[in-house]
């Protein structure tokens, strides 16, 4: 069975290569993007009520987090992790994770840049807000 442990250990090494050149880390993060926008719209067309109050406790979690980077990262990854949930597909989870994981370091140097982890908690709760409302294209 697929899991995000043995994605990760078994492509950490060819990430890791792949991601030490800017080129390839830039289009890593553009599927990232891409694949949470996707996970996103799933989220806001099929959350059940559980399944939105663990992506709001996530968020919470993630707010007050802001100023300390790592757990902003962290927490980050949580809230992500919980849209991707809604999919029920384990693949999606494993996928999800390894590739977070891959960009943890990445995006801890992201986060630190004035405003940044505030611009993210922002989009984070827009893109909460559109789950809530059933609003796929505004989850995106």
């Amino acid at each position: 069975e697929p899991t995000a442990e043995r994605l990760i250990e078994e492509l950490s090494g060819p990430a890791r290569f792949v991601l030490s050149r800017p080129e390839r880390l830039r289009q890593l993060q553009e599927a990232r993007m891409l694949f949470e926008a996707f996970l996103a719209r799933v989220a806001a067309r099929s959350a059940t009520a559980d399944q939105i109050a663990t992506i709001e406790a996530a968020l919470d979690a993630n707010g007050k987090t802001i100023g300390d980077p790592e757990a902003f990262v962290r927490t980050n990854m949580d809230f992500h992790l919980a849209i991707a949930k809604v999919s029920q597909n384990v693949f999606v989870d494993s996928l999800h994770t390894a590739v977070q994981a891959w960009l943890a370091e990445h995006r801890r140097v992201a986060v630190q840049q004035q405003g940044s982890a505030e611009r993210a908690f922002a989009r984070h709760v827009e893109i909460l807000d559109a789950i809530r409302a059933g609003d796929p294209e505004k989850a995106e």
